[in-house]
């Protein structure tokens, strides 16, 4: 049946910008969800075994065809990067099981519903999209940011909102059923269907004006303004990864996300509920067969656990090392470190509309009483976490050298001095009869967040703060922080894959993401921010000129120390410990990894 064009999803009343904030905060509130999923215990300790589906494949997978005329083409497979290939060609790798061990287990493996971590992860390696995120640890700037997937090639308009996609032909899901343009269209249609939305409902209702089949392997999206992301965004993990429509359609979408069939490396095969996830090798990938027979992805919730497991080699490889236990993997002659340039930063927020850190001099005093350098040393260590230079990750795009303020908790109390606080009797600063204190909110989201909030209230408590530090678990923490009425000091982690600036200032700094849409303003923590933070956002965002881009990030971060927005404290790595034999594993940050080139070599 030919698809109609989907134009006109909703009359628009936010922009562009609006939208992606509140679609930055349903992956937030995502990921709450999935935290309180993985931490229940289930009385009875049920095993939820599934079984995978049926793998009635077509004959071989043809190759596509190239198309010299179109601005972005694929290159001979031959001669791509790894960054651009799902799989490799070497007969001699082939075989073995590949073992992970994990914190958490899957919330679902669908790509409708809300997901989190480890769920992209295998998503990456079950579905695909049109688009491949260049996970190429050796890339510069010069290299393309994404590569073909299931489309081979494709265009934007000289309208700036048109993109033709031009897709892969041969290309099979898992159950044998073939893809084509009318798969895009129908999770497009399962992700705005307004009486049971998907987890990007609104990215995708105010992003697009309209997509259409134009006809089996051809593909078109409106979106509603220039976006230069498009072709990033589109490969995420939890935006548009392809099911398999016949399947889902056919057993629903909760069944699906237990029982899933996309077109990527690797398939289903059995799902124990907090236990382990297993997938097998694809023998009809439209790339070539992965050289892995199979992944295990085992629940290993205890970090020591997981250490311990690898030691003792029931596993081939764990994530999330904490930095104490990286001497144990060092010391270990079968194990190694493999690490990725983390994109999350974790900075600590300030609230601008709750006295005093309404106060600009009583920001810059806090920004210069912490010594970030020795409290994260001696907190987390250097091994999995990098300090910070400047506002984000280096290695985002957008990223100005500004300066970060030094420690000088000289300098922050003769800031304080002339503001009026004047130190008390009991080492509490006063002004008016009024003490100088404030409220710092740790979670438990990232590791020894606790420790760290702490480290801030002894330095602050130096300079003559009154700190009352709050401890809260993630859930409680989101529901907390977004009423603004509280809270001074959050820490909070803010990044993405995109590697673009844009993905992380919309979400934690704009006025707009509160002030009209209730559900962005979760994302939100800080209130009202200084400076022309909005328009030049609204601008950036506007634009596919990527100079134009540039300026307004580049001011964006100068607005931000200018008005000591917040204290960036540390960087984490994307930390692996892995079994010797393991071989050719990409990781890239926000827990995306590629495992078909990856193979096991001999003991």
């Amino acid at each position: 049946m030919q698809d109609a064009a989907h134009g006109g999803l909703l009359e628009k009343q936010y922009s562009r910008r609006k939208v992606l904030k509140a679609a930055l905060v349903s992956s937030v509130l995502a990921s709450s969800a999935g935290l309180l999923a993985a931490c229940e215990t289930d009385a009875d300790d049920d095993v939820d075994d599934v079984d995978p589906v049926d793998d009635d494949a077509d004959d071989d997978v043809v190759d596509p065809d190239d198309d010299d005329d179109e601005p972005v083409d694929e290159e001979d497979d031959d001669d791509r990067p790894a960054g651009a290939s799902m799989t490799g060609d070497d007969p001699d790798r082939m075989g073995g099981t590949l073992r992970f061990g994990f914190a958490m287990d899957a919330t679902t493996l669908g790509t409708i519903t809300p997901s989190v971590s480890p769920s992209p992860t295998i998503f990456d390696q079950i579905y695909e999209s049109l688009t491949l995120m260049n996970l190429d640890p050796d890339a510069t700037d010069d290299d393309p940011d994404v590569f073909p997937g299931l489309a081979h090639s494709w265009e934007v308009a000289d309208d700036d909102v048109t993109w033709t996609f031009h897709l892969r032909e041969g290309v099979t899901f898992h159950t044998g059923n073939s893809f084509d343009a009318h798969a895009i269209t129908y999770v497009l249609d399962e992700i705005l269907n307004p009486d049971d939305p998907g987890s990007n409902y609104t990215w995708f209702d105010e992003t697009l004006d309209s997509y259409e089949a134009l006809d089996d392997y051809t593909y078109q999206f409106v979106t509603s303004e220039p976006y230069p992301l498009f072709t990033r965004a589109i490969q995420h993990p939890v935006w548009l990864m392809i099911p398999d429509p016949e399947h889902h359609r056919e057993i629903g979408e909760e069944e699906f996300g237990r029982n899933p069939s996309g077109t990527g490396p690797f398939k289903f095969e059995e799902w124990v509920r907090d236990e382990r996830i297993v997938l097998t090798a694809y023998e009809d990938y439209w790339d070539g067969r992965p050289y892995l027979d199979q992944v295990e992805f085992h629940v290993i919730p205890d970090a020591s656990s997981r250490v311990a497991a690898l030691e003792a080699d029931e596993v081939d490889a764990i994530h999330e090392v904490p930095g104490e236990m990286v001497s144990i993997i060092n010391d270990n002659p079968d194990l190694e470190m493999l690490t990725a340039t983390g994109m999350r930063q974790i900075n600590l927020l300030f609230n601008f509309d709750n006295p005093p850190t309404d106060e600009l001099e009583v920001r810059l005093a806090v920004c210069h009483a912490v010594d970030v350098e020795s409290l994260v040393t001696a907190v987390q260590g250097l091994d999995v976490v990098s300090l910070p230079q400047g506002y984000i990750p280096a290695e985002v795009e957008g990223y100005l050298d500004v300066g970060l303020y030094p420690f000088d908790p000289e300098e922050a109390g003769r800031i304080l001095d002339e503001a009026g606080w004047v130190m008390g009797d009991d080492g509490v600063r006063e002004r008016n009869g009024e003490r100088l204190e404030i409220n710092a909110w740790a979670n438990d989201r990232f590791p020894n967040d606790a420790q760290i909030i702490e480290g801030v209230a002894a330095y602050l408590t130096d300079i003559g703060f009154d700190v009352d530090v709050d401890f809260f678990e993630w859930a409680a923490w989101l529901e907390n922080v977004t009423t603004f009425e509280e809270h001074n000091l959050i820490t909070y982690g803010m990044g993405n894959s995109l590697r673009d600036s844009e993905w992380y200032f919309s979400g934690a700094i704009t006025t707009i993401a509160r002030s009209d849409n209730p559900v962005g303003g979760r994302n939100n923590h800080s209130g009202d921010a200084p400076g022309d933070i909005d328009e030049r956002m609204e601008a950036a965002g506007q634009t596919l000129d990527r100079d134009e881009r540039l300026e307004h990030f580049h001011a964006i971060q100068e607005t931000m120390h200018e008005y000591a927005y917040w204290l960036p404290l540390y960087i984490p790595y994307e930390a692996y410990a892995i079994q010797s034999r393991v071989q050719d594993l990409t990781i890239a940050s926000a827990e995306l990894m590629r495992i078909g080139r990856t193979w096991l070599s001999e003991d």
